[in-house]
This record gives structure tokens, sequence and C-alpha cells, in this order.
């Protein structure tokens, strides 16, 4: 049987109710996962718990990884809802609290229930148990070592005013968790309040009436009110780094850059840092390219991994980077812009790494930048100096050494790198945080056949992807499969054209938005003087508009809807292979996975493998 103080502590209960006991005593056992065990229930055993960890391991990705990730456990109950995050790092969910956002429909439930985790993940990364895990420990001492641990420590280390202030800060940040991974923060106060739902699934009674719940009741629509207000500069936030993301999907990297800044002057962070490194390093990248084309710098072209944000990357595929830009590669300002680049990606991620030092994927793009940049010392340093001596050898960092070694001379070591890791690759699972499998895979197999090819072993490049074909063919790996095919030549296959443009909503754009103002929810912000509208539509379609309602950015996030009458949400992540073609880049957000088609202006968005979504977007 549940205690009442877990009932008391959950973080969703109305502030007022929370208030009743503060103090947990440090020998309650129930302060322990370990406590709850008995009473969890397995993933593997009970659909709604595989749910519960499906959109657990989805907010994760926004976890500072320096830190231990703290872990779920969906208990049993015969209470009302509850979540609560207790101070061993556990965050406790139980079988009612999924029930109650199951029971808003499915198009809601997923984006509530990121809420309520986001929520318990706020007060985990903000330290809200300290004093708790502080007697935990102190137990562990001597009784006279305990007494002066102690001493100055009164019980009631929470007020009331404290508790509000913490829960308040919870909602916030929650909020933005859930959004920077592609959740929608609107669903939480649309329509029915979703707070108010929670009292009423507690309390066993409907607000709006006299009664236990009454006090409840008030709180929880004052909490609602709150989260309405706080979702109005959420939203602009959200929306800056959601546009600086889709102008870095598209390849407009000056624009993305523009984007990024702007939110991190409200927010600045190292994620910020490392999305700003990453316009400039893809911008130098993109020169660098031209040049070897154009015979100005030795090649050969390599795929550079580039990774965004905590546990993701963002990479282009070979041969779709935007060759229209029209650098003139006979002139030294050209040369001399890609070093300038080159160094501010590279004070970018310094940045980066002061802010996270145990952040594993700015480190590996720190030794990319320096790489790219033709300084393979430096490189050789931040792999093995502070990448490799701080978290250890793997499979990415194995793939960069067999760069840099590419890079040092011709010794034939890197060959026997590049052996070694397809070696590796093709017989292990690789779990690296610094960059996802499939990505590893290609890149390995993409960098060795431009190694060899650089050195008149055209047709061991040749085997190479002959092989890497047939093992994306057998493990079902479409995108693999068919980018190994193009490297090959064995497909003449195109970007089809779909008979009616990608829309959203029947808008493109340029196009004017004149619906009333009733049908969406407007937020309105600034960027750089200017005013801009967000507006939001119940079926997933949202807008920036400018001062005159022109479209400038659109996008379909959920809802049941159609792409050209070719794909629509909810489609297995290979029918847009199948629909639209090979796209022209393939990146991987903290939000999900990205097929970019600059011939249709739009990319569509997977996630669990399933598509999501799509924006709009124009060609330079």
């Amino acid at each position: 049987m549940l205690r009442i103080w877990l009932i008391l502590l959950t973080a969703l209960l109305p502030v007022a109710a929370i208030g009743a006991e503060a103090f947990v005593p440090p020998d309650d056992p129930t302060q322990s996962a370990t406590y709850w065990r008995a009473h969890t229930i397995a993933p593997d055993a009970d659909p709604q718990a595989a749910w519960a960890h499906g959109v657990f391991r989805t907010l994760l990705r926004s976890w500072d990884n320096s830190r231990v990730a703290p872990q779920l456990f969906v208990v049993k109950a015969t209470t009302g809802p509850w979540a609560a995050s207790l101070a061993d790092g556990s965050i406790l969910l139980s079988q009612a609290a999924l029930q109650t956002c199951a029971q808003f429909g499915a198009a809601k439930a997923d984006h509530l229930l990121a809420f309520v985790l986001a929520h318990e993940l706020a007060h985990q990364r903000a330290d809200d148990l300290w004093h708790r895990k502080f007697f935990l420990l102190s137990g562990t001492q001597a009784p006279a070592v305990q007494r002066q641990l102690r001493q100055g420590l009164s019980a009631d280390v929470e007020s009331l005013a404290d508790l509000e202030r913490r829960e308040a800060q919870a909602d916030h940040d929650g909020l933005v968790t859930m959004a920077t991974v592609g959740y929608d923060p609107f669903l939480i106060v649309d329509k029915r309040d979703f707070f108010s739902a929670w009292v009423e699934n507690i309390w066993n009674t409907r607000c709006g009436t006299d009664g236990p719940a009454a006090d409840a009741c008030t709180q929880a629509r004052a909490r609602a009110l709150r989260a309405q207000t706080q979702l109005s500069a959420i939203a602009a936030q959200a929306t800056l780094f959601e546009l600086g993301a889709q102008k870095y999907i598209a390849g407009h990297y000056e624009s993305a850059q523009r984007f990024f800044v702007a939110f991190g002057r409200d927010y600045p962070s190292r994620a910020v840092h490392t999305a700003i490194a990453l316009t400039d390093l893809a911008r130098a990248i993109e020169i660098k390219n031209k040049l070897i084309d154009a015979g100005a710098l030795p090649g050969p072209r390599w795929w550079y991994p580039l990774v965004l944000d905590a546990e993701p990357v963002a990479t282009a595929l070979p041969g779709t980077l935007t060759a229209k830009r029209g650098v003139d590669l006979n002139t030294q300002r050209e040369r001399e812009r890609m070093h300038q680049l080159f160094e501010h990606a590279v004070e970018s991620l310094e940045k980066a790494i002061r802010l996270e030092p145990r952040h594993r994927a700015s480190h590996i793009l720190l030794a990319v930048a320096y790489l790219a940049a033709g300084n393979a010392p430096m490189a050789q340093g931040v792999l093995h100096g502070k990448y490799i001596a701080k978290f250890g050898a793997d499979a990415a960092s194995d793939l960069i050494a067999c760069m840099i070694a590419a890079a040092e001379g011709g010794d034939g070591r890197a060959e026997k790198l590049f052996t070694a890791l397809l070696q590796r690759i093709d017989t292990e699972t690789l779990g690296d945080a610094s960059l996802p499998e499939h990505l590893l895979r290609f890149g390995a197999v993409f960098n060795y056949a431009a190694y060899l090819r650089a050195h008149d072993q055209s047709a061991k490049a040749q085997q190479i992807w002959d092989r890497a074909a047939e093992r994306a063919r057998i493990s079902g790996e479409s995108l693999l499969f068919r980018a190994a095919l193009t490297q090959l030549n064995t497909t003449t296959e195109r970007v089809r054209t779909p008979e009616q443009a990608p829309q959203v909503r029947n808008l493109r754009l340029g196009d004017l938005l004149t619906s009333a103002p009733a049908a969406a929810i407007r937020v309105e912000f600034l960027l750089e003087g200017e005013r801009y509208t967000l507006a939001r539509y119940a079926d997933g379609a949202k807008f920036v508009l400018d001062a005159d309602s022109r479209v400038l950015h659109a996008w379909q996030d959920q809802g049941a809807v159609s792409l050209s009458k070719l794909i629509a949400v909810g489609d297995a992540a290979d029918r847009p292979l199948k629909a639209l073609g090979m796209p022209s880049r393939y990146v991987v957000l903290t939000n999900g996975e990205y097929l970019a088609y600059d011939a249709l202006g739009v990319a569509v968005r997977l996630h669990e493998g399933r598509v999501a979504g799509w924006f709009l977007y124009g060609t330079l």
C-alpha cells in the first residue's frame, strides 16, 4: 500500500497539498528505488509501461550526459495518479498516472506523459532533493559525525513558498525540455485543462463543485494559467531554436546561425555554442570541398561527423553539398574565409566544453574541426589527450583516428586502421554516445573507400561498397542500402516529383495566411527588432508569419494529414524513400531524424521508426 507521503511528494499535485509534509526522515526506505522493486512493472510485460519507458528515453536525449541519467520505474498503485522523484535519482510513475494521460486520446497522450516525466527530470536536474540525499548519505556515517553534519539544519527545510517556486520552475523547465525533443507543450493547456483532470482523478470528483477537492482544483486552475503564461515565452524561444534547426537541415547555414545566436542571447548553453559551431564548420567544409573539386586543395573529400546537441548528430550525405552558392574558388579571400570559419568553430566548441567538460560529442566535434582545418596534430591532441583520456576509445574515436592517420602520411597505417574499424563495425553492436551506429557504419565505409580511391585502389573501394550494400540489404537499413547503391552507380534513382507541390494546410512559403485569428493559437515574438507571429493549429500545422501575415516558415508536427498524397504521419520510416526517392541529406537531431529533399524544398521528420511530420524550405 502506498504511504501518504508519496501523494504529498508528487510534483504534479497542487502546491497546497504538497506543503502538508515537507520533510522526509533520513531513514525512510521509500526514498530508494530498492524499496519499490517488488511493485515495479517491467516494460516488456505491460504495453503501458513500455510506452512510458519509450517517452522517457526520448526525453533523456536532452539530458546532460556528463551526469548519470535517472531511472524510471512504473509501479502498481491503488490510489490516484502520482509521479515522484526519489533521492537516489529514480523517478516513480504510477499506473493511474499513465491512465490519466491516456484518457485524453492518442493524439495528446504522448505529449502529456512527456510533460509529467519532464517535470520530474527538471527536479532531478535542479537537485531539488538535495536535503534528502544529504540525510541519506549522512546516515552511513558514525553517530557523532551525523550529529555534526546535521547541526544547524532544521527539519523544515522546504517552506511552502519554496515548494511553490520549485514547482513553478519545474513546470517551466519541463515545458522547455519536452519542446526540445519534439513534443508539443501547447497540448498541456489545450481545451480541457490537464492539471484539473489530474486533481479530479486523485480526488475522484469533478472540479467546479464544492467538496474536498475545491482548494486543490483552485490550485490546479492557477497552475494551468501560469503554464499558459509561461508558454508564450517558451514558444518564442523554442521557435527560434526550431527555426535554426530547420535552416541547418536545409543547408542554409548562415540563416541557421542567426536563429541560434538569437536563442543563445536568452538561453546560453553548451548546446547553443555547439549549434553555432556547427554552422561555421559546415560552411567551412562546404568551401573546402569546392576547393578540392577545383584542384585548389588536395583531396580526398571526407565525410565529417557533425554532432549536434547532447546525443544526436547532423551530417550531409556525400555529393549533396550545395554548390549553388557560387563561391569564387580562385581567390585567396575564400581561403581566408574558410580558415576564419574553422577558427570560429573551434572557439565556440571550446566554450561548449568549458561549460560541460564531460560532454563526449563536443570533444569529437572539436577533433573534427581541427582535422577539417588541416591541423592533424591538434586533432590528434584532442582525440588522445582529451577524448580518449576522459572517455576511453570507441568506434567514433577510431573513425577520427583513421582520418588523422590518412592526413598525416602514406606509411600504410591508415589502411590498417580502416580495416580494423570495418571489422569492428561488422562484428560488434556499437553503443557510442557521440555518434549513432548507422552513421558510424556509413562514415567508416565512405571514408575508407575515399582513401582507397585517392591511392589508386578503385577496385578495392568498389568491393568495400559492394559489401556495405549487401550488409545493409540483409539488415534492412534502407537508407544506407540506397546510399551504397548510389556510390556504386548501380541505380539511376532520382527524387520523384509529386503531382502536387509539398504544402502545409494548402499553403506554401510566401503565401498569405488569411485565416481568422481564432483558427489558431498565435504568439508574437521579436527577432532583431522585427515582429513575427507563430500560428499553431489543432492539426499540428505551424507557421511563422511576418508583419503582413506572409508565411516565412511552415511545418507539420502531427495529425491525420498527408504530404502531396504520397506520405502521411504515422507511415513507416522507409515510406519517404519509396515515395520520394533518395534525399539530399540525412540529419539526426534531438527531436528525430530528417530526410531533406532540396529538389522539393521539404524535409521529412522520422521518430521511433515512423513519419512524424515535415517542414518546407526554399532553395538558395
